[in-house]
């Protein structure tokens, strides 16, 4: 029985950029408070996923588990490994023959615990998952097997042999610095209120109950000497009694022992798989097992913002078909969906390469090797390179290291030069995505990149170029855009981002034609660039906004 999972991962340097963009951590540290956002990268980093088949064996596990239990059950259930775990640790430091005999009674205690909480969390039946099936069969005989009976037999015969007090009552005798010269156990109790302290700890309030000068008894001085000595003198009094406990406990064998404590990581695995699951059926949202399309790309139903639903209400998804090696320029107004469009994609891929579920109707994929993100950056912080130089270096890391396998996600790239050079770099760039294979999807207001392209693609490189844009419309009455935040498959139009970006400064398009200064410099700005302008639609010679 092997619960291991299969890692095979990107460089952690070529995702963490991802991550970060991307916004996934946000989901990991919402459904699951353990992780801070450096652990949750490392995580991320430590199981995404390139492999088809583990993808699935991992989607699998899940589906049973959600079918058998919550994640608070679940969690109990961890709990007792976890317990196991720390006992063994503390019986391998055992310093001590009472301490040996103790930790090895706990330790056996929580093996058998364990073993009884996951024979009835999965019970012998049918299941999906071959790793589920084999780890039912796997608890279901180590529950019955002879060792596990030797054990509850043996933790039965220890309750009877040795009771353990709840107190223990001290005399000691002092030397002048307050260090214990002479100490001897005058009684032990059960289940009794204890008495006023003899020594009383700094912060204590209770009076001391010895009969000499009062003392505060300064635990981190010397507590070391009550621990050994009450170990020696129990040790002494129930010599015969250890003995017996020792040889008690040494008859009854854990078996399978680094086989259950193995089980505590992939477990725990699936535990935030739950979780994460669990945080969207409790607001209402349905999702979908992935499922592996073998001639690659990425398809998607009604798939929603995984990071955006858990913290706001009524959003609409989309439907996503991404196909190997294809182009895909993303245009539309400001605020009009494109960069969460890009993020929904990327979060979709990261969570299904985990093998988690996402709220979508359907999703079909082939794993990517690894994600590419180059999200528009601000200044280095270390005031050594502008907004530009930033980006350049990203983009040179991206070009030197993206391959066919993986995806690259360029969000409103080169906005911090001139329009006429971001638009030359961006076709550049992904004119080499093209020839490389790689799939890309380029969000921009520089819808010129698209005609570029057009013009400067061979015939076999165009059938891999789309064209996307949000959905919107212009309100005569109120002079805005409304955002319908929906992506549809068309040439980019330009119009709603010229309007909104005219609106913004106050400006309608009946004031832009009937202002003559305004209408002079577009014109001009049209004749001044119309002889070498190499972003032309296919039956114009002007800008593809003006043509």
């Amino acid at each position: 029985m092997d619960l291991t999972l299969v890692c095979r991962t990107a460089p952690a340097s070529e995702l963490k950029q991802a991550l970060q963009d991307l916004d996934i951590l946000h989901i990991l540290c919402f459904a699951d408070g353990r992780f801070t956002p450096q652990s949750a990268a490392a995580w991320m980093e430590r199981y995404f996923c390139s492999d088809a088949d583990e993808i699935a064996a991992r989607s699998a596990v899940l589906t049973d588990v959600q079918a058998h239990c919550t994640g608070e059950v679940f969690e109990q259930a961890i709990e007792t490994l976890r317990a196991l775990r720390e006992e063994n640790d503390k019986f391998q430091r055992a310093l001590s023959r009472i301490s040996e005999v103790l930790y090895s009674w706990r330790r056996m205690t929580a093996y058998v615990r364990c073993i009884d909480t996951f024979a009835g969390l999965f019970p012998e039946a049918e299941y999906t998952s071959d790793r589920i099936c084999a780890l039912s069969r796997f608890f279901c005989a180590l529950a019955e097997s002879p060792e596990t009976q030797a054990c509850r037999r043996t933790l039965a015969q220890m309750d009877a042999l040795l009771k353990l007090p709840d107190y223990i009552y001290l005399g000691v005798n002092v030397k002048e610095d307050g260090s214990p010269q002479e100490l001897g156990i005058l009684g032990e109790a059960r289940g009794e209120a204890p008495i006023n302290a003899l020594l009383c700890p700094k912060d204590h309030e209770a009076p001391s109950a010895s009969l000499g000068p009062e003392f505060m008894y300064n635990s981190n001085l010397y507590g070391f000497h009550f621990d050994e000595y009450i170990s020696r003198s129990l040790e002494k009094q129930w010599k015969n009694v250890l003995a017996k406990a020792k040889k008690l406990l040494g008859e009854a064998p854990l078996v399978q022992m680094e086989a259950l404590l193995a089980l505590e990581e992939p477990l725990d695995f699936y535990l935030v798989g739950l979780r994460c699951s669990e945080c969207y059926t409790t607001r209402g949202y349905s999702l979908c097992r992935p499922q592996f399309d073998r001639e690659g790309g990425f398809r998607a139903t009604d798939i929603k913002y995984p990071e955006l639903i858990l913290h706001q209400e009524g959003i609409r998804g989309n439907d996503i078909r991404l196909s190997p090696s294809d182009a895909v320029i993303i245009t539309g107004a400001n605020h009009s969906g494109k960069t969460s469009y890009l993020k929904t994609l990327g979060q979709g891929y990261l969570l299904a390469q985990l093998g988690f579920f996402v709220p979508a109707a359907s999703l079909s994929l082939t794993p990517v090797t690894g994600i590419y993100t180059l999200f528009s950056a601000g200044e280095d912080d270390s005031m050594n390179a502008s907004r530009m130089g930033v980006e350049i270096r990203k983009l040179t890391a991206i070009l030197n290291n993206a391959g066919p396998s993986d995806l690259v996600l360029l969000n409103e790239p080169m906005t911090s030069t001139n329009p006429v050079e971001a638009v030359s770099i961006c076709a550049d760039l992904s004119r080499h995505f093209l020839s490389k294979g790689i799939t890309h999807l380029l969000v921009t207001h520089l819808y010129d990149i698209y005609f570029l392209l057009k013009v400067r693609l061979s015939a076999e490189e165009r059938t891999h170029l789309r064209s996307l844009i949000t959905e919107s419309h212009y309100d005569e009455a109120t002079h805005r855009m409304i955002h319908h935040y929906r992506l549809w498959e068309a040439e980019p139009e330009g119009n709603s981002y010229a309007r909104e970006t005219a609106a913004s400064f106050g400006v309608t398009l009946r004031d832009m034609l009937a202002g003559d200064d305004l209408l002079q410099q577009a014109v001009d700005f049209c004749q001044a660039h119309n002889d070498h302008t190499v972003y032309e639609k296919e039956d114009s010679h002007g800008l593809s906004d003006l043509g």
